[in-house]
Parts: C-alpha cells; sequence; structure tokens
C-alpha cells in the first residue's frame, strides 16, 4: 500500500490552482473584511480583537508521564524555549482563525444508524459502514495480536528515548488504535466492495501498520541528526524499516512518518516531529478529520485546506531535513 500525501493514508483531496500567497493569505484576509461582530469575524461588535476561547496548549497530547532526568522536563518554559518566534507569536491568531472557523460551521448532530436488522455479532457505525460477523471477528484477531505486542514495543520505545537525549516521546496514551477505529478504517476502506473476499479483510488487517503508532519529538536544531539517531536504534532492537516518508516539502502538513515490522511480524508506526510540527497536526486535526467527510460544503472545504496550509506555512524548517530520503522496501 503506497504511503500517502497525508496523514490518514487517503488520497489527497485536489487543491485549488491559487497563486501561493493567496492560498496562504486569503483566509485572514476574508475574515478581516467582515463587519464587527459576524460570527466569523475575528472581531467583537465594539471592534475589540476576540480573544480566543482555547489555548492551543491545552490541545496538545500529554507526554509519557514517567519519571524523567531533570535536564528532559518537559515543563512549559522549555516547551517555549523549543518554538520560534514566528511560531510563539502567530499560534494565537491560527488558533483564532479555527474558533471562528467552528462558529461558522458547527458541528452538525449525526444520526445514529439503524441496527435494528442486523446480524448478530456484525458491526455498523453511526455513518453507516458495515461489517460481517466474519469480518468483525477478523478484525478483533489482529487488535488483540497488537495489544499483546504493544508492552514489549512500548518498552523498547521508552528505553529508546532514555538513550535519545534529544528526543522526548508524545502522545503515548493514543499508542494503540481502538479495536472500532480498527473497524471503522477498514470498513470505509471497503466501502465500495460490498462483495469482498474475507481474506481481503484479513490482508488489510494485517497490515495495519497505524494500530501501533508512537511518536518521536526532536528540536529543530537537532532534528535531522536525532532522526537518524532513532532509525539506527529502532533497527538494532530488532526492528525492520518498510517504508519511510519525508514530509517537509508537503504544504499541509510537516514531518517524517515510517512505517515498521517488529522481529515477530507486528506492524507499527514511528512518526518524527519538531514540537512545532506535532502541535501544529494537533492545530489542524478536527479540519483534517472533517476534510474525509463527504457532508461538508465545497467552500467549507476550500477554508479547511486554506486553514491546513496557513497553520503549516509557519512551521520552522529544520536545517539539513533534506538529507532524509523517502525509503520503501522493495516488497512493499
Amino acid at each position: 500500500m503506497p504511503l500517502p500525501a497525508d496523514r490518514a493514508h487517503d488520497a489527497p483531496h485536489q487543491q485549488p490552482d491559487l497563486p501561493q500567497e493567496h492560498q496562504q493569505d486569503s483566509l485572514s484576509r476574508r475574515l478581516s473584511t467582515l463587519p464587527d461582530g459576524h460570527p466569523s469575524s475575528p472581531n467583537d461588535e465594539d471592534g475589540a480583537l476576540r480573544k480566543s476561547t482555547v489555548d492551543l496548549r491545552d490541545l496538545e497530547l500529554p507526554l509519557d508521564d514517567r519519571p524523567s532526568p531533570a535536564d528532559r522536563t518537559d515543563s512549559a518554559e522549555r516547551q517555549e524555549l523549543e518554538v520560534s518566534d514566528t511560531w510563539r507569536e502567530q499560534r494565537p491568531d491560527l488558533q483564532s482563525l479555527w474558533d471562528r472557523h467552528l462558529e461558522r460551521w458547527p458541528d452538525k448532530e449525526k444520526p445514529s444508524a439503524d441496527r435494528s436488522a442486523d446480524e448478530p455479532g456484525s458491526w455498523r457505525s453511526d455513518s453507516d459502514l458495515f461489517l460481517s460477523p466474519d469480518e468483525t471477528s477478523v478484525i478483533k484477531h489482529y487488535s488483540d495480536r497488537a495489544r499483546k505486542a504493544e508492552d514489549g514495543l512500548t518498552s523498547t520505545m521508552k528505553d529508546i528515548e532514555e538513550s535519545t537525549p534529544e528526543a522526548h516521546l508524545a502522545g503515548l496514551e493514543n499508542r494503540l488504535k481502538s479495536e472500532d477505529r480498527c473497524k471503522e478504517k477498514l470498513a470505509y476502506e471497503f466501502r465500495a466492495k460490498p462483495d469482498r473476499d474475507i481474506s481481503e479483510i484479513s490482508e488489510a488487517a494485517d497490515r495495519m501498520h497505524d494500530i501501533l503508532r508512537y511518536t518521536y519529538l526532536v528540536s529543530a536544531a537537532s532534528y535531522t541528526d536525532g532522526y537518524n539517531q532513532l532509525r539506527g536504534k529502532l533497527e538494532g532492537a530488532g526492528n525492520e524499516l518498510l517504508a519511510g516518508r519525508n514530509f517537509w516539502s508537503d504544504s499541509e502538513y510537516k514531518g517524517v512518518n515510517t512505517r515498521w515490522h517488529t522481529n515477530e511480524g507486528q506492524p507499527f508506526e514511528v512518526q518524527f516531529h519538531t514540537r512545532e510540527s506535532f502541535t501544529g497536526k494537533q492545530l489542524t486535526h478536527e479540519a483534517y478529520e472533517r476534510l474525509r467527510t463527504d457532508s461538508i460544503s465545497k467552500i467549507e472545504r476550500y477554508e479547511l485546506e486554506e486553514f491546513q496550509r496557513l497553520v503549516t506555512s509557519k512551521i520552522e524548517i529544520p536545517v539539513g531535513v533534506e538529507s532524509i530520503e523517502d525509503y520503501r522496501r522493495e516488497d512493499q
């Protein structure tokens, strides 16, 4: 399965053919021309700039809370020192733009799916994705397999973190994809193939690389060297790199995403981020999730894509990151 051009391993949406400066600035320019007090305007009725209702730092996935050496403490002060002045100055405005977008396009209430006629053991999502009892059982098998492998793999990841002062594990509480999320992902992948064979579901579940996923944060100053060190230590621990993709030149996402197998054959994913690219991913995550649906308007889709580009354009590019080459094992 080819590596994606976005975070969820789906084909990217077609981008408008617009000049780069328009792609980055038109959203904020259009919002600034709205009358004061308009739901999408950055200003209140008295002309004063609206304050964000959410601090961007509150959206960050917490780092692993186990004890760390003093020189590795993730205090608020250290976090601020690890981001550029441009990011520190721009992120409140970026958060405000997202708040305005949510005011203009609030979440729609989703009706529950009718499961009354479904066969026992089957699965149906609220968006009407469906899996048969046999397909559900197959996915449970691979989910259980990942759950059993998780403890040993997480221990390895923590050991590598401890031996790499430049690296920090982030978002460990999300390392294991839930069984329902696995079902949703595979049901979506096969949504246009109702006559699929059970072996196809099994093969897709077996190669689900992000059923276990980890993220290392490395400072922009030492990112390239840190990536090379971490990759070497992952391989030294008996894991095999299947594929890697450098997204630092992408307009809507920054980072390096890699896919691995343990020596027992368990697939897993490792992402490599700076604190800015990790926080930017979190800020744009809901926009990305909305873009995956078919229920949004063309206008909202354009603004979501433009918002992702605007956020991503503010992220500092690590020196030498272009030297990290894409990789794919021949049979992948």
